[in-house]
């Protein structure tokens, strides 16, 4: 069995050449869920799916081995499987595994089903193939509630499906379908903000970064600058919440910890002066939000990327996106902080140029003598 996924790597290119070593490993599959109990195979195929996957084998990886687990029955205790095995004390049967096994058997499909897609339509041109990405990322937020629902102890589970759906938004927002992406965005930013063992410092950040693609996605949509600052807001409130309930902690916080609080401060700071037009409507005033901002080394050009970042360049627009007048004076700002740093650059290097030169001709002196 091993053997058989190991031979299937990605250079071999094409299905001519694959087809037999699929069909091999596909009836392994068929003779491990024969022989051995439908929680032992389970697990087996999770494993042999992430590696076809990791090999490019997506069609495969799916019908064999994720699309067998997720239509296993998992979630259901009545099943007489799960009931034998209970009785038999087996290990690996309780709901929390099954939940484990079924939502990872959901999130292998839909990994495969965009990987399929983006093989096939790389920059979604075609309407079925924006269709194909809306499922595939239903079903990955249908996964994560899964995971949610479950024992808190699968709250990995819950931050694997935030990853899986960034994934899947980040291909739509790059190929100008950026309001397909926004709810599915939101919904990876509420599982972190509820869930009791997410809603933690440690992974501020990643709650930062997943609230600026929403933020992204709604400047690439247009005209969408109140409903940024409605969601800024409600993101900025549940920290606020956090740090009220950690100060009822007697135990001081660590340094980590209000570095971690303070970068999440920061940019949401940043984030707050994109769609602040008393603050981003001339360069004075961009720079002295800037001043205000900067408390660490770093800050200032953080809070500017932070403004440029409303320029959708990096993406593919559908409508015609207007001018932005905060973008106009972030880039003077950004001009005007710059100059006297380049200026000093250039003094630098040129004293360190005439040091040279003089050393040079020090040696050859030297030499003549």
């Amino acid at each position: 069995f091993d053997a058989g996924i190991a031979s299937l790597t990605p250079d071999i290119a094409t299905l001519a050449t694959t087809w037999k070593r699929q069909q091999r490993v596909n009836e392994l599959c068929d003779r491990l869920c024969a022989l051995v109990p439908a929680h032992v195979w389970c697990d087996a195929l999770l494993d042999a799916g992430e590696r076809l996957f990791e090999r490019g084998q997506h069609e495969l990886a799916r019908r064999a081995c994720f699309a067998r687990v997720a239509g296993a029955n998992l979630l259901d205790d009545s099943d007489e499987r799960w009931k034998r095995a209970k009785e038999d004390r087996a290990r690996g049967v309780g709901p929390t595994d099954r939940r484990r096994m079924h939502v990872l058997a959901l999130f292998g499909r839909a990994r495969c089903d965009g990987a399929m897609d983006a093989a096939d339509d790389p920059h979604v041109r075609h309407p079925q193939t924006l269709e194909r990405a809306k499922r595939a990322l239903a079903n990955l937020r249908e996964a994560t509630q899964e995971a949610y629902r479950g024992d808190e102890s699968l709250y990995w589970l819950v931050h694997n499906g935030t990853v899986h759906i960034h994934a899947a938004c980040e291909r739509l927002m790059r190929n100008g379908h950026s309001r397909h992406a926004i709810e599915s965005l939101m919904f990876a930013v509420a599982c972190l903000e509820s869930h009791i063992l997410l809603a933690v410092p440690r992974y501020l950040d990643w709650r930062v970064t997943l609230a600026s693609e929403v933020c992204a996605c709604y400047d690439d949509v247009g005209d969408c600058d109140a409903h940024a600052r409605a969601f800024i807001a409600k993101c900025v409130e549940h920290v606020d919440d956090l740090k009220r309930l950690e100060a009822l902690d007697p135990v001081p916080q660590t340094l980590e910890i209000q570095t971690l609080y303070e970068r999440a401060d920061r940019r949401f700071r940043a984030l707050n002066a994109r769609y602040d037009e008393t603050s981003t409507t001339d360069a004075s005033a961009v720079t002295a939000e800037m001043e205000a901002t900067a408390n660490a080394p770093g800050d200032k050009a953080r809070f500017l990327s932070a403004l440029l970042a409303m320029e959708p360049d990096a993406r593919t627009v559908r409508h015609a996106a207007p001018a932005n007048p905060a973008v106009k004076a972030a880039m003077e700002a950004t001009t005007e902080w710059l100059a006297p740093l380049v200026r000093s650059m250039t003094v630098g290097l040129e004293h360190a140029r005439a040091v040279r030169a003089a050393a040079d001709a020090l040696r050859e002196r030297r030499a003549a003598q």
